[in-house]
């Protein structure tokens, strides 16, 4: 129940575009190599008239749009074009980008099936995307939780694209819709987040539905805590301390939550660890609690600057389990990239 006013994902827009006849081009990074505004994965639709989502704005961005529009207009065009951000772009970033152009045709059949995967990605599914220099569009295909799969670009096998689409967001609870949980339902509807955002109060749906956000009613919100999926993170904002205890003490039963945060004084969060040792938590689990919440260096109370404080703590925290995870793969250096693919030219229009 992501938030509405959230600018949507490419995804989300994809199957309305096609619903309405209306072609589009997805543009994406497939490879990217020093500093670049947005890395590998990041997608955008363009349209005739619009377009969704962003490879990070600024000139390449710019280019991109037009080269995608040339193409909806029935231009040729490479599918695969690499750029270098530098000053033939205007651009000073230094790195390299390589954008991957797919035209969707509009059909009844596409259209369809872009419903059934962005209603399965809206769920919180995951989608793989195969893309080789054969094919004229990705091959999409949904795939189970268990299955392991990476996004990656390798010039070994053909310079074949491969994308896990749904695996960089995570399932985020918010519980409390008071001052502090609506500002913080609407940053954080704004990133990768799958946001549900519960209260017990059913005259918090009122002035929700005026913000233009969605608002899950539950008598219990710690039903919401055992309903939630594997990995998800929680922040607790409720108007009630007893709530929160009752809460948090479900959260860290669970011993699988990403992140666990309460808002709160250093006095709340001893007063809370104290009660949760006395309930039998070890010391291990009462240490996935992060409470006080927000990065320090804001004292700006408002609920604003609270908002955004918690939400550069939570997103901090998921960086770095992600880089993490990163540095303990065992993946190899990048190959160089092959010489048939580094001759296409730079110019989008050629």
């Amino acid at each position: 129940m992501s938030a509405i006013l959230a600018d949507p994902a490419w995804w989300q827009r994809l199957p309305e575009c096609l619903a309405q006849g209306r072609d589009g081009v997805l543009v994406t990074v497939v490879r990217a190599e020093g500093s670049t505004p947005r890395g590998p994965g990041a997608t955008m639709l363009v349209e005739a008239d619009r377009s969704t989502d962003t490879l990070g704005g600024g000139n390449l961005e710019f280019e991109a749009i037009a080269n995608a529009r040339r193409l909806l207009a029935g231009a040729a065009g490479q599918a695969l074009v690499p750029y270098t951000l530098g000053p033939g772009l205007r651009q000073c970033c230094g790195g390299a980008v390589w954008l991957l152009y797919e035209r969707i045709a509009a059909s009844p059949a596409h259209a369809a099936q872009w419903q059934d995967l962005g209603s399965a990605l809206q769920r919180g599914g995951r989608v793989l995307r195969r893309w080789n220099p054969a094919s004229t569009v990705s091959q999409w295909t949904l795939v189970s939780p268990e299955q392991a799969v990476t996004t990656r670009f390798d010039p070994r096998s053909g310079a074949h694209w491969q994308q896990l689409i749904g695996a960089e967001g995570f399932a985020l609870r918010l519980f409390g819709a008071g001052h502090v949980g609506r500002a913080l339902a609407r940053v954080l509807a704004a990133t990768e987040a799958r946001l549900q955002w519960i209260d017990p109060r059913p005259e918090m749906a009122e002035p929700v539905r005026r913000l233009g956000l969605v608002l899950r009613h539950c008598e219990d919100p710690v039903d919401a805590v055992h309903d939630a999926p594997p990995g998800a993170c929680f922040l607790v904002v409720t108007h009630s301390h007893t709530l929160d205890f009752e809460l948090v003490e479900a959260i860290l039963q669970r011993r699988d939550a990403r992140f666990c945060g309460l808002i709160g004084s250093a006095t709340k969060a001893a007063r809370f660890r104290h009660n949760l040792r006395r309930q039998g938590l070890d010391a291990a689990t009462i240490a996935g609690l992060s409470c006080p919440l927000g990065v320090p260096g804001i004292d700006d109370k408002s609920p604003a600057a609270i908002a955004i404080a918690v939400a550069a703590q939570l997103l901090q925290h998921l960086e770095a389990a992600r880089t993490a995870g990163w540095r303990n793969a065992a993946a190899a250096a990048p190959e160089p990239f092959p010489p048939s693919l580094l001759s296409l030219a730079e110019d989008p229009s050629r």
